[in-house]
């Protein structure tokens, strides 16, 4: 029999002491669409799914015995595999090396010189093509009227790349036998106890949208192709009794089909309810989302499967988002989608997309502003613009826009600490010819400012009130404030490192920051390092004064006193420190109902009650929890792990829990 292996690392996700790991999803695909063929019965055996970055050395001895070695290929594993794949083929140049995945350079005419050591290139989908080359292998190994794939002819006097043309698309998604189902990872839990599980499932796949950052589009098509119900629903079953604590749905665009991913989110909520798991989730809501994917969020928020409400924007820079080949909802519109999700109590998360082609620092700015105008002021996230292998942007518009790009260590989480040789490293924009990197570091350094005070909860309120009371614009009070805080010594020093890091990674693509705690923050997610210093030094009573002296010098003079005492004992209540953990949450009564007047045009001088409960560090599932709270150092790594639900931010409560009221 000739053996298989299937190789497809992942670093570990989630907290050190969770041990959590991904299980092989994309090797458990291929391996379960080949052995459909008697071909492969007849002739094949696997070896091993790889799912961890295990020595290369030894992983090398063990799948040098293989006739056939497969790769997946994605970031956060490309110099992995390609030093496995290496050291596969000097110890057995017999061994059939297969490299698929997005992050295999297929456009690239001298992909064979540079990668001598692999035989052949999956171009889009690799369940045909991959049971296509194992019948070809023990047939007459003509590779070439398989299509879909570049193989390395060897035999070839000149280039030794063949091009066998456009791949097959894969018309019936329900012929690839579920890995989950068929029992093919049994073995990998059973043998491996002490790990925690991740799941990925997909019940379809395809994107319509073509956004030219984005490479999800380039396996996979545009046309969207269901696999069937009931198999997803078994899958997410099997998934629960089987105690995978996180699942990961990896449709494009999760609520697309309303009754379909309805009954999924439902069947989710009802293995959630019998069996304790999943502990978390995360679905990519559909682009331009709509009402009818806020009931599916709503209904799993609303049974204990706490899941934010992703609304997507990346810019809201018209100009931009006409390059990038995206069209956002009008701006009344994602208003719209903010007030029901504060309607319905849910937790929003929106991302914004830094260095994309056409945004300028001053329309950078405005993003930030713009979100808060139609009312989102919590869960911004900001990413460095990636330019992916065979994205649009890379294939054509890098000269086109002046796109710069550096090569970063520190971009993928769990690569924080690898110090390997092959430690992962991707392509980010660091200047465009409308931001120049001197641009980039300050627009990077703005969001910085704006996550630690606006978005994780020192400001938004005192911003937000004197927005609707005076109309004082949001870049008004963070122009006047960022001036005041330059002034203090804290915050000056932060603001100097942060930028001087900023500076390093954008020069050289490393990382010269240390972790906060154990907590190893990634440049990637450097605008959250202040934010977990303030509590890992326990200093949020110094930057709550230097707040309400800001605003006592300002505006004190435009307000009644106790009026800006309550504005103040608000925003201080809103931040959730360990010291608060073990506590009941604070109850405190207030002359003026803040809350309300911002949030739901109540009459401001009205007395009211607030509970300023804990939010997601007490709403968790994870079997971590009691740790966590009890344990400073795995507190502040909660607040890391849980920062897309606004960890460390106040859940509060109006006239004793009768009506919540959302940041």
């Amino acid at each position: 029999m000739l053996k298989v292996s299937i190789v497809s690392p992942n670093y570990q996700v989630g907290p050190k002491h969770c041990h959590s790991w991904y299980l092989p999803y994309g090797p458990g695909v291929l391996w379960s669409y080949a052995y459909t063929s008697d071909i492969v019965q007849q002739y094949y055996e696997l070896n091993k799914l790889v799912w961890r970055r295990d020595d290369i050395e030894e992983l090398a001895q063990i799948l040098s015995k293989d006739s056939v070695v497969g790769f997946s290929n994605y970031i956060w594993n490309w110099k992995y595999n390609n030093g496995l794949a290496k050291r596969v083929k000097e110890l057995n140049p017999e061994c059939l090396i297969i490299f698929g995945g997005v992050q295999v350079p297929l456009t690239d005419p001298e992909i064979f010189i540079k990668y001598p050591y692999i035989d052949i290139c999956v171009k889009a989908e690799g369940e045909y093509v991959f049971k296509n080359i194992l019948e070809t292998l023990v047939h007459d190994k003509d590779y070439a009227q398989i299509k879909g794939i570049l193989y390395n002819d060897r035999n070839r006097l000149t280039n030794s790349l063949v091009d066998t043309g456009d791949a097959i698309r894969i018309e019936n998604l329900d012929n690839i036998p579920s890995p989950y189902l068929t029992g093919l990872f049994d073995d990998i839990i059973a043998e491996n106890p002490e790990v925690n599980w991740s799941g990925m499932f997909e019940s379809n796949r395809g994107c319509p949208y073509k956004c030219t950052f984005c490479d999800w589009g380039s396996l996979t098509f545009s046309k969207v192709k269901k696999f069937d119900i009931d198999r997803t629903l078994a899958e997410i079953e099997w998934a629960a009794k089987n105690k995978i604590e996180f699942f990961f749905m990896s449709d494009a665009n999760f609520g697309m089909f309303f009754e379909r991913d309805m009954a999924i989110a439902e069947k989710i909520i009802e293995m959630v309810k019998t069996t304790g798991y999943p502990k978390a989730t995360h679905m990519t809501w559909a682009k331009n989302s709509k009402r009818d994917i806020i009931k599916i969020a709503e209904k799993l928020n609303s049974n204990g499967v706490p899941h934010p409400m992703y609304i997507s924007v990346q810019s809201l820079n018209d100009h931009t988002l006409e390059i990038i080949e995206r069209k956002n909802m009008e701006m009344n519109q994602i208003g719209e989608m903010f007030q029901l999700c504060q309607e319905n109590n849910l937790p929003t998360f929106t991302e914004v997309i830094c260095g994309l082609p056409g945004e300028t620092l001053e329309t950078w700015k405005q993003n930030f502003y713009g979100l808060y105008e139609v009312n989102n002021h919590e869960g911004i996230a900001v990413y460095q613009c990636a330019v992916l292998e065979n994205a649009e942007m890379n294939l054509s518009q890098v000269e086109k826009y002046g796109i710069e790009k550096i090569s970063v260590s520190d971009y993928i989480t769990g690569s924080e600490n690898d110090t390997s040789e092959y430690k992962e490293v991707v392509d980010v924009v660091s200047a465009t010819d409308t931001m120049p990197r001197s641009d980039m570091i300050e627009a990077q350094l703005f969001s910085w400012y704006q996550n630690t005070f606006h978005i994780k909860g020192l400001t938004n309120y005192i911003a937000r009130f004197l927005h609707k009371a005076i109309d004082l614009s949001y870049s008004n009070f963070y122009e006047r404030l960022w001036l005041y805080i330059n002034e203090h010594e804290w915050c000056s020093n932060e603001i100097a490192l942060v930028r001087s890091i900023y500076k390093e990674w954008f020069d050289t693509g490393k990382r010269i920051h240390k972790n906060v705690g154990d907590v190893p923050i990634s440049a990637m997610n450097l605008v959250l390092i202040s934010v977990v210093k303030l509590h890992e030094e326990e200093r949020y009573d110094d930057i709550h004064n230097l707040i309400e002296n800001f605003v006592r010098a300002e505006f004190g003079n435009l307000f009644p006193s106790e009026l800006i005492d309550d504005l103040l004992s608000v925003q201080r209540n809103n931040i959730i420190e360990f010291k608060h953990i073990q506590n009941d949450p604070i109850r405190k009564t207030y002359k003026y109902d803040i809350l309300g007047y911002i949030i739901n045009d109540k009459e401001l001088t009205q007395p009211v009650e607030y509970v300023f409960g804990h939010g997601s560090l007490s709403q968790s599932n994870l079997s971590d929890d009691k740790q966590s709270i009890s344990n400073k150092t795995t507190f502040i790594e909660r607040l890391w792990f849980y920062k897309r639900y606004n960890a460390g931010v106040a859940q509060i409560y109006r006239n004793e829990i009768i009506e919540e009221i959302l940041n």
